[in-house]
């Protein structure tokens, strides 16, 4: 049955993940100070009325995963009370991509950054990175901005690790044998595929060493 109305669940204490129709997901959470609002931008959702109720009257403000002004906040900390969220730049899927790591319930929510279907704009390399960052963060919990669950569970540690695994085999052509499917812009690597919109693997002047830069 289609979705006619958003879906609200609580996915853990004041946090919220709202479906909207298409599938597109986005979440509230509050702190004892304030909430936020992240990718809560769809003209069909009147956010602000959900907010006023969820978070009681406190103030909030709207981020997004995808922010035109990333480069001012890398590695910003946003206290909004007893719970802190980092900000992590993890370009990949396009050079403005952000994902927000909730300190105190390890959640971390990465947008398009790791989906089970992986759209890159940006290198290959680039997305190498910011999975590398996410894992370093040993979150408990993935929630990205689409799930393919309908009971809305969050990305199993796999999909991160597979995801790994195809930017890997795209840099590394060894790699291959490991794969269950491969051609010039697409891969397949356990549960993820990552197909690249601009057919880029390595950024401009970047050695092809086994590892990308950074690394």
């Amino acid at each position: 049955m289609p979705i006619t109305a958003p879906i609200i669940i609580e996915i853990d204490k004041n946090t919220w993940l709202i479906n909207e129709y298409k599938g597109t997901l986005s979440y509230l959470i509050l702190g004892s100070d304030k909430g936020l609002l992240i990718d809560c931008n769809s003209s069909s959702i009147d956010y602000d009325k959900v907010a006023t109720r969820l978070f009681k009257g406190k103030s909030y403000d709207f981020i997004s995963t995808n922010p035109s002004n990333y480069n001012s906040f890398e590695d910003e900390i946003i206290d909004l009370g007893k719970r802190k969220i980092r900000l992590i730049h993890t370009p990949g899927n396009t050079k403005n991509s952000v994902s927000y790591y909730d300190e105190n319930s390890g959640i971390i929510f990465t947008g398009n950054a790791l989906l089970s279907h992986i759209y890159l704009e940006e290198a290959v390399s680039d997305e190498l990175l910011s999975l590398l960052r996410i894992r370093s963060l040993k979150p408990k919990r993935i929630y990205p901005s689409k799930l393919d669950l309908d009971d809305y569970r969050s990305l199993k540690e796999d999909v991160l690790e597979d995801a790994i695994g195809a930017s890997r085999a795209f840099l590394h052509s060894s790699r291959e044998a490991y794969l269950d499917k491969v051609d010039s812009n697409t891969i397949v690597y356990g549960k993820v595929k990552i197909t690249l919109k601009e057919g880029k693997i390595w950024n401009e002047g970047e050695p092809h060493t086994p590892y990308p830069m950074g690394m």
